[in-house]
């Protein structure tokens, strides 16, 4: 099938069964429903579902960007489902996901049916109608951004919040033992100094006794061994010219015997240095006992390891003060969002309480013209007692649909047909002030007749001269309205009912499906003439 809807009032109408659900069938399709097999006429062939919308006035723009989706006034919107049950969703041949879908198709149409008066008593549903009247619609979407964003960094701090109790404990025992690491200020390589400076204390005496022997032997002996060289050294010398290897040998020895007496001089000046120091030892072998401890108390080999250790707690120590400080600097940015919050929800509720008496009597004058003459209703605000998603106020919508019946939550305070005429005023408030695109009100007219069903279609009427209208109805007064009027048949090609949809060209193809709908297949001619008076007047 492939229809082309006109702007204003268009009804559709058809017999029972005839398939009018078939239009809402693919317009949810369109906009994100379910699909799979069971959506098939034939499973082995391919389903296109696809629209086509006019949206240069919609300022939609900015969320084709969001979306990376092309742009474009005349927008087409295709949902294909394969054999298999698998289905593919395009915007203007730029793939999307449902959600997108989703999103995109509240702007762009509004499905109301009897099922939808279950909405009423939802918080979004009172909010939205309210917020549209007042026409914040930008403040309020600057309070909800804000206000998310406000409940995510609540969220992060939680969750630092969290994480700085868990590790606290660990902390606590790290500080200790950094502060225990730290006490001892060890310098690089102090240990293995520590070690060297043990072995001479402890070996000092057999140490300057030795050297001491060394020395007396090498030079202070009579007959020394530093005598006899540099003897032996004299002697050589005087065959050293003859050169080759001799004279190198000869340099060689008598540079030895040099070296040998400056050995001989450190080595006095290393017993002179050493200091027998019974307290120094002391104070070593405590050092040292020390260390050793640590090592074995943290399951360490050497001072490496333990300068290590000591970065890691450092680094550990470091974490922890600046998990500290991130929570302290979150604190304070959700104080101060929390404090902007609360100005620009003061604000939205003040401009809410002032624009709610002259939305109670714009939706009174509107019951009255959906027949409901004594119906009264109440937008009852009250403090909310923390910030929500919509402020700092609480909403009940209060009605009642008789005179001398007190206000009660909607929900509970209407009948069915009362519901769904009181849906339609709300409709018409929305489309008035929330600019809603197309609207499609899928029979719900059940349950009125007469001079109900008249002020109905009057008042959608109404609501056709700036918005178009689709309307799935089964009643002729409300169809004869219609600036358009479709047909849904069934026809049988092929030995097969297929459901068809056509306009309704003439003003005898209407009064004829008019006639029907008073008169069935069989109507007199008053009931005919009936028919053409209801197209005339309208």
């Amino acid at each position: 099938m492939s229809i082309d809807f006109a702007q204003g009032f268009n009804v559709i109408t058809g017999e029972t069964g005839a398939g009018k659900s078939i239009l809402l069938g693919a317009l949810g399709l369109l906009f994100g429903a379910r699909a799979d097999k069971d959506s098939l006429l034939n499973e082995e062939v391919k389903c296109i579902i696809e629209a086509e919308f006019k949206i240069k006035d919609y300022h939609l723009k900015e969320f084709f960007e969001l979306n990376d989706i092309d742009y474009q006034d005349d927008t087409i919107i295709r949902r294909e489902i394969s054999p298999n049950g698998k289905s593919r969703a395009f915007v203007n041949d730029s793939p999307v996901n449902l959600s997108t879908l989703k999103d995109l198709s509240e702007l762009l149409v509004d499905v109301h049916s009897q099922h939808q008066t279950l909405i009423l008593g939802k918080k979004s549903f009172s909010f939205g109608l309210i917020d549209s009247f007042s026409k914040i619609k930008r403040e309020v979407e600057e309070y909800q951004f804000k206000f998310h964003h406000w409940k995510k960094l609540l969220s992060n701090l939680e969750e630092l919040k969290d994480s700085l109790k868990k590790q606290k404990k660990e902390s606590d025992y790290n500080l200790f033992i950094l502060n225990e690491l730290e006490e001892l200020q060890l310098k690089e390589g102090e240990i293995n100094h520590l070690e060297e400076e043990l072995k001479l204390l402890s070996q000092s005496d057999d140490l300057k006794n030795d050297i001491g022997n060394a020395v007396f032997i090498l030079r202070d002996n009579e007959n020394s061994l530093l005598d006899q060289l540099n003897i032996q050294v004299k002697i050589l010398s005087k065959y050293h010219s003859i050169g080759g290897n001799l004279s190198e040998l000869i340099g060689s020895i008598t540079e030895n015997a040099s070296t040998l007496k400056e050995n001989i001089f450190e080595l006095e000046d290393f017993i002179q240095r050493i200091d027998v120091n019974g307290e120094r030892l002391q104070e070593v072998n405590d050092r040292i006992n020390i260390f050793r401890k640590i090592l074995a108390k943290h399951n360490l080999r050497n001072q490496e390891d333990l300068n290590n250790l000591l970065d890691e707690l450092k680094r550990s120590t470091s974490d922890f003060i600046t998990l500290e400080n991130n929570i302290a600097d979150l604190e304070f940015e959700c104080t101060n969002l929390e404090a902007e919050l609360n100005k620009l929800a003061s604000n939205i509720s003040n401009l809410r309480q002032s624009n709610k008496p002259e939305l109670e009597v714009q939706l009174i004058n509107l019951f009255k013209e959906a027949n409901l003459p004594e119906a009264i209703i109440e937008f009852q605000f009250n403090p909310a007692n923390k910030l929500t998603e919509y402020g700092t106020d609480e909403v009940k919508l209060l009605f009642s649909a008789n005179k001398g019946i007190k206000l009660s939550p909607i929900e509970n305070a209407a009948s069915g047909g009362e519901l769904s005429r009181v849906m339609l005023c709300f409709k018409s408030i929305l489309a008035k002030y929330g600019q809603l695109p197309t609207l499609v009100f899928d029979e719900i007219d059940t349950g009125i007749s007469g001079e109900t069903a008249i002020k109905i279609g009057k008042l959608i009427k109404n609501i056709s001269q700036n918005h178009q209208i689709l309307m799935i109805t089964h009643l002729p007064q409300i169809a004869a309205m219609g600036s358009n009027h479709y047909l849904v048949f069934k026809d049988n090609k092929e030995g097969i009912n297929q459901t068809q949809i056509k306009k309704l060209n003439t003003s005898k193809e209407r009064v004829d499906i008019l006639t029907m709908m008073l008169g069935g297949q069989s109507a007199s001619e008053l009931v005919r003439k009936n028919a053409e008076e209801m197209l005339t007047n309208h």
